[in-house]
């Protein structure tokens, strides 16, 4: 199957069987793992360039930009977290707003994968890993993140080297010598929202970044398409208006309410 075949298998979902939310997720779900069975990755492919958007009942898959209020806040909330557990979520997100790489791409990162003279990144394990997704570097592209990326590297071997750990990995468990797990870095996560009072997700930052890029000057899509690695410019544009337009209606209406408050 490719984009044709998965196409024509959404319109058949949404406009010829009026799927639900909830049952569209669950049919591309089960396509998505068949497919993968056989190596043909087409479905996460098509979802990463925007293409399809594969629905979730919970809303985990819309496109969310933080405002730099937020962000502030979040980095703010980050830096009262003491130990460990602080160098590890302000390492985290200093290199996911710095980049807009993926969660996945980030977690299993290992030290020599940044480069701070060269301010790149070197994504080891791309979305698509293992068949169409492609090892490249990219830039880190904000120059106050590079400062904490690098301030807290210095942090993590400081912390490694005290209690006789060595380990390749960017983001390690002290206690295994691995990776935390995608449950274990979404705890930390956790504890940042509940210091700052903003509700975020990780893969969160990706679409900040490009809100934060370009702002009102859609002339920069094009460069911020290829930091975000979009196959094309226009899934860049259309990932952007859609955060935009909800960007722009709460600025408009967000207030609205307060003329007809109901008591």
């Amino acid at each position: 199957m490719g984009p044709d075949e998965i196409s024509a298998f959404f319109v058949w979902m949404i406009k010829d069987r009026k799927l639900g939310t909830g049952a569209q997720g669950t049919y591309t779900k089960i396509l998505k793992r068949y497919l993968e069975f056989w190596g043909n990755n087409i479905i996460e492919q098509m979802a990463d360039d925007d293409e399809i958007v594969i629905k979730s009942s919970d809303g985990d898959n819309e496109v969310r930009a933080l405002s730099i209020e937020e962000v502030r806040e979040i980095f703010a909330a980050a830096d009262t977290i003491e130990g460990y557990r602080g160098v590890v979520i302000r390492l985290l997100l200093a290199l996911g707003l710095g980049t807009g790489c993926r969660p996945k791409e980030l977690f299993g990162a290992e030290v020599n994968d940044i480069n701070l003279e060269a301010e790149t990144f070197f994504i080891r394990h791309p979305k698509g890993e293992g068949s169409w997704g492609v090892r490249e570097k990219v830039n880190i592209i904000r120059k106050d993140l590079l400062i904490k990326i690098e301030r807290e590297l210095k942090n993590r071997a400081e912390h490694l080297k005290s209690v006789g750990v060595t380990s390749k990995y960017v983001f390690v468990n002290p206690k295994t010598g691995n990776p935390y797990t995608n449950h274990a870095m979404q705890n930390y996560k956790n504890l940042v929202e509940e210091k700052s009072g903003v509700t975020f997700r990780i893969k969160d930052l990706r679409p900040t970044l490009l809100t934060l890029l370009v702002g009102e000057d859609l002339s920069l899509l094009g460069a911020a398409s290829k930091q975000l690695r979009h196959a094309r410019t226009t899934n860049t544009e259309k990932y952007y208006l859609k955060i935009d337009k909800r960007r722009a209606v709460r600025s408009s209406l967000g207030d609205r309410w307060e003329k007809d408050v109901i008591e």
